[in-house]
């Protein structure tokens, strides 16, 4: 190896440390470039905002008004979903001079501070609490940009890079896959302190090797070490704790590394270092952790124990060259085509192809002789347990107990340690007379983009082969990304070769540019518009669907069934309350409950079941759905365990399919007459659909006449305009009528004509002959005929009994009904049961003979029966820490609240505190005495408080610190 390419010491910095005019200049340089990168956002300042908001505008007909929109990129959804909401509701409760702990708005109630990812003691969130949400959205973004470079330079002039090499590792790690891809998630947020720590860590490893130092005591590594507990600690409440550890890995790796080279007793005090900025930190980032650990104990990722660890694919490895190897999401990528098992994990370990070769190219340039080489065995062993190579990966999580190792969240770690290495790299390589080095960097270069090429092509033919797709075809569509990123590739390379091999200023200034830019092109260029700028009008769209939606409901929860659905938790900055939530834990009782009632509630779920007992035990008197009528609580709808039986009209509302004639009939003048019969007491409707309407004058006509007398017991005539339009095929006739007495067990015939057309179709459930093993109709007195001809099969039918639910108004495409006996969110009861633990709780409220509007289920409680009175509850006061009812019961009753029951809930009557009781398995129960009370519940966690006090302390422990070692440095 030529020496010219090994430093003069392993840790001995072979450049003088940056001074503040270069630091401001390279913080002016990086702020540009991170501009740069957000220039299609920042371009358009006036009319766009940064974000994926046109996906959330088109999620829903409630969002999307009347028009039609096709997101930029239809892969990254959280954002707008979760995240930006969250911050919204957040600065919105500020201004309101409330802690924004709690989000009232989904669920019934679900905590945000504690749930770690809402990331609202984070730096980067402090734009949104005091900027316009389009200037604070861009702020962050380019905060977290910014950050991450300029430090990632600071660390690398730190440890004796140059200029040039620095400002390149800088570029690796900004533009790498693990920010650009994830932006506007709090991921980014929490990697760009990773090289603030290292920083950090580096001063404190310098103290405890310094012999001047060492012999000044302690007080040498006061400042140090506190400036690496604020740096952790700020790092801890950035929002993502699986980040966090790519941070914490890092830097306790670099501080034993650089100690070990001052002996056991340097060493043994980088443990006590260690340890006590460790404490510091956790307790600056207490408000954060003890409420996620509070929620933690309480969710579902608690309760569903440990979770498989998530690993790369090994088929994925060209991905780490080619980032469009499946199409971009901009472009309109494939989703079938996806590596596995997440786009954005895969992603996450990009760095772009010249830097990937520099770094590979690392260890045949000396890496071993250098203090760098830390970072050439972090990426190795992390490639290789992430891969699963050998199974390593999997071996190493059996050893962690509890919950999922995040291999795949410390990408942050790899793209650093990589842009590290690639800066060294070109450290080296600039050297004059590094010529042998350049011979050794071509053949790396050359076998890596040979190896990442011949490897892209056979993971198009394996994944081809396997989706059974055209792997021509879809090669094609690849052949222009692998040209730009081979072209781009080569342009870095030349570049290098000028910068090792001539001596002129102008062609080496030449060599860095073209360098710098193929890395700028070949990772900025991709992937910046993953986190595309969406026209203002789709950001938290007002549109007159929601404003009547908003109307309709008031501060009441309302459901949505269906696939058009308003996402949670985007709710939460619309001021609407919805039953589902979503985030990484949820409360675990709830979520029991959801399940049971309403269906699995995961991210993607659209919930298509229900039941009018269900809502009334979760304090829910709206339904939205996109159909005139509610499959809830008919004939059948009313299983809420067989979601096949239950609402399929919901299912059918989401196909545009054409109409299969064997699954349809076309009516005539002679009209179709199926007989029916009715399960249940009180028959009041049906519901019935048809195909496309006929152009030209028709009329339908329908009548529901009794089979044995042919009595004449409702009918209806309308026009085709009439029906319901669900989608370009079906139209949906929702037809209800007054109650029928005594309908239980009784047959009825439905006859439906059309006059005036002979084109119109309805919808028929199979086409079976009657009788035959497919048809249940005759068995269940279902049988259709024409006249007097048997047809095959049946109508497509449902049948409502009494009044469960009614329609109140229209929402766009949606319909508002309201529940039956719904009282709201709190009523008083008659009985209450108490049962021994949670299992007889659950057990007893899913009892379809519970009704929860007459009984309360406590647990560990005793039973009470209370005389039936008149008894009213009204809403006084709706906060999101403070929920007030003024109550008045003639005799003392329990006070049921369809709220979560959660650590930090306390009950208060008349001012005085009174136990808040865990009620119906999830929710909260007041006992109130006789008279006019005021019945008022607060959340004021406990776990928050006590959170503050610690920062309090950690801070003035920081200052403390600061200031002794301030004192040792003059005493110097």
């Amino acid at each position: 190896m030529s020496p010219s390419l090994v430093p003069p010491s392993p840790f001995a910095p072979a450049q003088p440390r940056p001074q503040r005019s270069e630091l401001a200049l390279a913080a002016l340089c990086f702020a540009l470039l991170s501009l740069a990168v957000l220039g299609h956002a920042v371009v358009r300042l006036g009319t766009h905002t940064l974000g994926h908001w046109d996906m959330l505008a088109s999620m829903s007909s409630l969002t999307r008004g009347s028009e039609e929109l096709v997101p930029q990129n239809t892969w990254t959804s959280d954002p707008v979903r979760q995240m930006l909401p969250w911050a919204v509701f957040a600065a919105g409760e500020i201004d309101a001079g409330r802690w924004p702990v709690w989000n009232p708005f989904n669920g019934t109630g679900t905590p945000l501070v504690a749930n770690y990812q809402s990331a609202l003691f984070s730096p980067f969130q402090l734009p949104f609490y005091v900027l316009p949400l389009k200037l604070a959205v861009l702020s962050s973004a380019l905060a977290k940009l910014w950050l991450s470079g300029f430090a990632a330079y600071v660390f690398l002039r730190r440890i004796g890079l140059g200029r040039a090499a620095s400002a390149f590792g800088g570029l690796v790690f900004l533009g790498s896959g693990s920010n650009l891809t994830l932006l506007l998630f709090p991921h980014p947020g929490v990697s760009a302190w990773l090289p603030v720590g290292l920083i950090a860590a580096d001063a404190l490893a310098d103290a405890l090797v310094d012999p001047s130092a060492r012999a000044r005591g302690w007080r040498a590594l006061a400042r140090p070490t506190a400036a690496l507990a604020a740096t952790m600690g700020v790092a801890a409440l950035s929002g993502h704790p699986e980040t966090l550890v790519a941070n914490a890995l890092a830097v306790a790796t670099w501080i034993v590394v650089r100690a070990s080279a001052g002996g056991g007793p340097a060493l043994a005090r980088a443990v006590v270092a260690l340890l006590g900025a460790a404490g510091i930190a956790l307790m600056l980032c207490a408000p954060q952790l003890l409420p996620f650990l509070e929620y933690f104990e309480a969710s579902r990722a608690r309760a569903g124990g440990p979770r498989s660890v998530s690993l790369l694919a090994g088929e994925n490895w060209p991905f780490l060259f080619f980032c469009d190897l499946a199409g971009s999401p901009i472009a309109g990528g494939t989703l079938a085509l996806l590596p596995r098992p997440n786009h954005q994990e895969v992603m996450g370990f990009f760095v772009g192809a010249p830097a990937l070769a520099l770094a590979c190219a690392a260890p045949w340039l000396g890496l071993r002789r250098s203090r760098l080489a830390v970072f050439g065995v972090l990426a190795l062993a992390l490639l290789v347990c992430v891969y699963d190579l050998a199974g390593a990966g999997a071996g190493l999580t059996r050893i962690v107990p509890g919950h999922r190792l995040p291999l795949v969240r410390l990408n942050p770690l790899w793209t650093f340690s990589t842009a590290a290495l690639a800066a060294w790299s070109v450290e080296r390589l600039s050297h004059l007379g590094a010529r042998r080095g350049l011979v050794i960097w071509g053949l790396v270069a050359g076998g890596t983009a040979c190896l990442f090429t011949v490897g892209a092509a056979r993971y198009i033919d394996s994944r081809a082969s396997e989706l059974g797709l055209d792997a021509t075809a879809w090669a094609a569509t690849f052949a222009a990304h692998r040209a730009s990123t081979l072209a781009w590739f080569c342009a870095g390379a030349c570049g290098l070769a000028l910068v090792a091999s001539v001596r002129a200023r102008a062609l080496r200034a030449l060599g860095w540019s073209a360098l710098l830019g193929a890395q700028f092109a070949s990772t900025v260029g991709p992937l910046a518009r993953y986190t595309p700028a969406s026209p203002d009008a789709c950001v938290l769209p007002r549109t007159a669907e929601l404003d009547a939606l908003r109307a309709a409901i008031g501060a009441e929860r309302v459901l949505f069934l269906g696939t058009d659905e308003l996402t949670a938790d985007s709710n939460c900055a619309l001021g609407i309350r919805t039953l589902t939530s979503y985030d990484a834990l949820e409360i675990a009782r709830y979520q029991k409950l959801m399940a049971h009632f309403f269906g699995e509630q995961r991210y993607d779920a659209r919930t298509l079941r229900a039941s009018g007992a269900a809502l009334r035990l979760f304090g829910t008197r709206y339904v939205s759905a996109p159909l005139d009528w509610l499959g809830i609580d008919t004939q059948l709808g009313s299983r809420i365990d067989d979601v096949s039986g239950a609402a399929p009209y919901v299912a059918l509302a989401r196909r545009n399919d054409e109409l299969n004639p064997r699954t349809s009939i076309t009516l005539d003048a002679r009209g179709l007459v199926q007989a029916l019969s009715a399960e249940r007491e009180g028959l009041s409707g049906l519901v019935l659909h048809f195909g496309p309407v006929p152009e030209g004058k028709a009329r339908i006509e329908l009548e529901l006449r009794e089979s044995d007398s042919g009595t004449l017991l409702a009918s209806r005539t309308l026009v085709p305009g009439e029906l319901r339009e669900l989608s370009s095929t079906r139209r949906e006739l929702a037809w209800l009528f007054e109650p029928l007495a005594a309908s239980k067990g009784r047959g009825y015939e439905l006859t439906v004509r059309v006059v005036g057309a002979d084109q119109l179709v309805v919808r028929r459930a199979n086409g079976a002959a009657p009788g035959s093993a497919d048809d249940q109709s005759a068995a269940h007195g279902w049988n259709l005929r024409r006249g007097s001809e048997a047809e095959r099969g049946r109508i497509v039918l449902d049948l409502r009994y009494g009044a469960p639910w009614k329609p109140i108004a229209r929402a766009g495409r949606h319909s508002v009904f309201e529940i039956d006996r719904a009282p709201g969110r709190a009523w008083f009861v008659e009985h209450v049961r108490g049962v021994a633990d949670e299992t007889a709780a659950f057990a007893r409220v899913t009892d379809p003979e519970f009704d929860a509007l007459r009984e309360v289920v406590l647990e560990h409680g005793g039973t009470v029966q209370h005389a039936p009175a008149e008894r009213s509850v009204k809403l006084v006061d709706d906060q999101a820490l403070r929920v007030r009812f003024e109550v008045t019961c003639p005799e003392a009753a329990q006070l049921v609240v369809a709220q979560a029951h959660f650590p930090g809930w306390s009950a208060f009557v008349d001012g005085r505190e009174v136990p808040l009781e865990r009620a119906n398995f999830a929710f909260c129960s007041v006992a109130v005495p006789a008279g006019a009370r005021s019945v008022e519940l607060v959340y004021e966690p406990t776990s928050l408080r006590v959170g503050l006090y610690c920062a309090a302390l950690a801070l003035l422990g920081l200052a403390a610190a600061w200031r002794v070692g301030r004192l040792e440095s003059r005493e110097r």
